[in-house]
């Protein structure tokens, strides 16, 4: 298999490439967000001669490694499997390419990675599984929001945010991502949790719920935005206000907003996390794949 960078492509084949991606993009929004802001490492997976009709993925290899590989779906092991991971091994070998810190997209595709840069890296040191779902828009548009209890209300949250809602976003933020995200054995940092957080106040849309007492206590948010879809994460809600339809209303909102833009709205919940799987599947999201994301080491 042949690993060509997009940028160095026909403009024939590079709008081929792009397609693909739209046409799979339920399945790589991260992908497609990425791209389109930069192409910068990103590949295009030839079976042989670089012509549009043997394109089967699109991968960008950075620190996280992202992906669209859809013939990875199949049964059965198939020679393009075996020939694409024997290929990328030694594609990481000759291009020298930095080591992997994070393998994120659907559990067929990472799994295919993984067992390729295994030969050069090993396993991975946490590895965190997901139900990738994507929103049913006709049976949603029948749902309506559940009422509040008080004074709450909704508040976009942009990165001119007062300086007092900020920091209980970012408490939000922060327990998010400790309950959430941050792998077992991996240490917490709080300015990069900070910097992730302002980096979203500029670049997707963020919601929060205002208890009435200028304090946000729930949150939702955009975390990619690709071609067609968009990518729902960092859905929290503090403890102590768990059980109010506060995560339902915020995402009933934002999705709202998704749909009116005639894009389709996309997310990955941990399989575990039993109460998110049964809010998302209550606003009418269905599962379309299993997901993974695997950490390595930082000691890489």
């Amino acid at each position: 298999m042949i690993f060509f960078p997009i940028d160095e492509l026909s403009r024939t084949c590079k709008g081929a490439a792009l397609n693909f991606v739209k046409n799979h993009e339920p399945i790589c929004v991260q992908l497609a967000g990425t791209i389109k802001k930069s192409t910068q490492n990103v590949y295009v997976c030839f079976a042989n001669d670089i012509l549009p009709k043997n394109i089967y993925g699109i991968l960008s290899l950075r620190k996280t490694i992202l992906h669209c590989l859809p013939f990875t779906n199949a049964e059965k092991i198939t020679a393009l499997q075996k020939d694409f991971s024997i290929s990328l091994s030694e594609f990481y070998l000759t291009e020298k390419l930095e080591p992997p810190l994070c393998v994120n997209g659907t559990k067929s595709g990472s799994s295919l990675i993984l067992q390729s840069i295994e030969r050069l890296y090993g396993k991975p040191s946490h590895t965190n599984e997901y139900q990738l779902m994507q929103l049913d828009i006709k049976s949603f548009r029948k749902i309506s929001p559940v009422p509040f209890y008080g004074n709450e209300s909704v508040v976009r949250c942009k990165k001119d945010i007062p300086q007092n809602l900020m920091e209980t976003l970012a408490e939000l933020q922060k327990n998010y991502e400790l309950e959430e995200v941050l792998p077992d054995g991996f240490e917490f940092n709080e300015d990069n949790s900070r910097l992730r957080l302002k980096n979203a106040l500029r670049t997707q849309y963020v919601l929060a719920l205002n208890n009435g007492k200028d304090q946000l206590v729930s949150k939702a948010a955009t975390n990619a935005i690709g071609f067609c879809c968009v990518q729902i994460g960092g859905v929290y809600t503090a403890n102590e206000h768990r059980r109010k339809n506060y995560s339902y209303n915020l995402l009933l909102i934002l999705l709202k907003k998704i749909v009116h833009s005639r894009k389709t709205p996309v997310l990955y919940v941990k399989k575990s996390n039993i109460a998110a799987c049964r809010l998302y599947e209550k606003l009418h999201f269905t599962k379309i794949s299993d997901y993974i994301i695997a950490y390595f080491s930082h000691k890489l």
